[in-house]
């Protein structure tokens, strides 16, 4: 790949990232913060010089909205994906992106479970993808030996030119940067940075709700997907979708909460005032949130949750096949489960069945 080729690509793909900033970067509510560069998306370069200046090729790139260029352009793009999930060219949210920025995305998708075998044969190929797109996929000291060494380019020139977003981010929190910039002063990665304090917790995964199964049960309440319930309220909600055959079949095979993982129950430890299973400051002090009696608040809500039988009763037990073969079931037999996407939830353009919906109060 040329040189010039590839740092257009890179401008490309950083600006096609940005257009919805969660996809590389996420933070919410101000206070204490923890900043990873968790290498959520590398920019590989066949190049062995760490200069980030942008080159001139002539493309006119849109900074300020969409289409993010005229004439169409192509990137590729290598990322991690879970055993069972569709390819990234299937998802709806990155089909209906492409169509906004007019930048076409050739995947390379790399199931999880083989990513620690496939790493060292892709570092060692000549022809790299444009951008490695994941958390997880590199170490921060992968990072850094693959940046010094020319395989992946140092973008700190192109945040300023094209990512007004993260240039802001790093502008209001220079330690963000700091954490984010590798020894030899170069960023090489684009970081996932999550923030917490100040009353403010960042959920992992979004809460999606089967809208046709609300239209159909009868509440006690008025359900609006983005007005938070209260444990009490999403109690009732679930037992609605039990025991009123909400999917009409006649059959008692409801789903009411199906979890896509069972790390993704942690999520719902915002509800409870703690983060997920993990150290952090609670006042002027560093608690473990699996010592704290809201982590034993939370852990009886969902015994009781399944002590009703409102859980799938695989939580604990299925895969990510087992788990999709659910979500595209003809019988449409989940009411509520997490994602990180939208596009997880959806497996043609028509399925609208779920929206996401607000956190638990």
């Amino acid at each position: 790949m040329k040189k010039s080729n590839t740092l257009r690509m890179i401008a490309l793909a950083a600006v096609a990232a940005m257009a919805l900033p969660a996809i590389t970067s996420c933070g919410s509510g101000s206070g204490t913060s923890s900043s990873t560069p968790s290498s959520s998306s590398q920019a590989a370069s066949s190049s062995s010089q760490t200069s980030s200046q942008p080159e001139d090729t002539g493309l006119k790139i849109n900074t300020t909205g969409l289409p993010l260029v005229e004439e169409p352009q192509t990137i590729t793009v290598c990322a991690q994906i879970q055993d069972g999930r569709p390819g990234n060219a299937d998802v709806r949210f990155w089909q209906e992106l492409e169509e906004k920025t007019n930048v076409h995305v050739e995947w390379t998708d790399v199931l999880q479970s083989a990513w620690s075998e496939k790493k060292n044969v892709m570092m060692a190929a000549d022809n790299q993808p444009d951008i490695y797109q994941s958390m997880g996929m590199f170490t921060d000291d992968d990072v850094f030996s693959l940046g010094s060494g020319g395989k992946f380019l140092a973008v700190q020139d192109y945040i300023d030119e094209y990512m007004p977003t993260v240039a802001g981010y790093f502008a209001e929190h220079p330690e963000w940067k700091a954490s984010s910039t590798a020894p030899d002063g170069n960023i090489y990665s684009i970081p996932n940075i999550m923030e917490v304090g100040g009353g403010h917790f960042s959920y992992g995964t979004t809460p999606y709700i089967n809208q046709n199964w609300l239209a159909k049960v009868e509440l006690s309440f008025d359900c609006d997907p983005m007005t938070p319930m209260t444990l009490e309220q999403f109690k009732e909600v679930l037992t609605a979708f039990k025991t009123q055959d909400p999917n009409g079949n006649g059959l008692n095979d409801e789903i009411p909460w199906s979890p896509s993982s069972v790390s993704n129950l942690y999520d719902f430890g915002a509800s409870f005032g703690f983060l997920r299973s993990a150290v952090y400051i609670k006042g002027d002090k560093a608690v473990w949130s699996v010592t704290e009696p809201e982590f034993r608040a939370f852990v009886e809500y969902l015994h009781s949750l399944w002590a009703d039988g409102l859980m799938d009763v695989e939580t604990f037990t299925q895969n990510g096949s087992m788990y999709n073969a659910k979500l595209k079931s003809a019988d449409d037999t989940i009411g509520f489960t997490t994602a990180w996407r939208q596009g997880s939830t959806q497996y043609a353009a028509e399925d609208d069945r779920f929206t996401a919906c607000a956190p638990l109060d």
